[in-house]
């Protein structure tokens, strides 16, 4: 959920995310980059997102060796999975989506090129399994930094117009294009009368607007005047269309 507030002449623009989105992807992986989160996100099974987050840790080096025991405990694999199963559906798919050529995230690059698994056995048993993909260069890493802090950037200042303008707007008289005079749009309410209803009677007492004026923020302050009795009280609207 995003929301716009104000404090003072600065605005801010606040992002709220689930609970378990922040604990899950944010606080989990504060390393990911924009592109990287999208990737990350965008992958369809729990055994799949695993695999790609530790794989992001050898990013440069485009390769990752793991114990076949602790693959199977890392991933929360079931006891009841066999070499076979583990292939079928497990790794078989997660290399498929992890190193597919179409480009299905961010229209750019694959999260990881030339992505492969090699079995390292102990006489009949698998031993461990080694991740071999392209390496990440660096200058990539820096320019989805880069592109990363431009769109915060250009957030920011989307923000900061807006409020430029609203500012402008409001403290530039409108002006009559007949004569050039600015034009008050206050002061054609002054004078004018209104009724309010008597809590007391249960009738309606005649009000005369004796002034009004408009702050920074657009809102109105005023005062009236009960005719019936004399009263002067006050006047407060968000806007001139209240």
């Amino acid at each position: 959920m995003l929301k716009i507030f104000r404090e003072g002449k600065d605005e801010f623009l606040s992002v709220k995310v689930s609970e378990v989105f922040r604990e899950r992807y944010l606080k989990a992986m504060p390393q990911f980059t924009r592109f990287e989160l999208e990737e990350f996100v965008n992958l369809s099974g729990t055994y799949t997102k695993t695999i790609y987050r530790f794989l992001k840790q050898y990013k440069n080096n485009g390769y990752w060796r793991i114990s076949y025991k602790d693959f199977k405990k890392l991933l929360g694999i079931p006891k009841s999975y066999q070499s076979c199963d583990i292939d079928k559906q497990i790794l078989k798919p997660a290399i498929k989506e992890l190193s597919s050529e179409l480009n299905l995230f961010d229209q750019r690059r694959t999260p990881f090129q030339n992505l492969s698994v090699t079995k390292h056995k102990k006489g009949r048993e698998i031993e461990a399994l080694r991740f071999t993909f392209m390496p990440q260069p660096v200058t990539m890493l820096e320019k989805d930094k880069r592109q990363y802090e431009r769109s915060l950037n250009t957030i920011s200042n989307e923000i900061k117009r807006q409020g430029l303008a609203r500012e402008i707007k409001r403290s530039t008289p409108k002006i009559n294009i007949l004569t050039g005079e600015p034009i008050d749009e206050l002061k054609i309410y002054v004078g004018r009368h209104f009724n309010i209803k008597n809590k007391f009677d249960g009738g309606y007492d005649t009000c005369k607007i004796q002034s009004l004026s408009q702050d920074y923020n657009g809102k109105i302050y005023g005062k009236a005047i009960n005719q019936e009795n004399g009263k002067i009280f006050d006047l407060n609207f968000e806007s001139i269309a209240h």
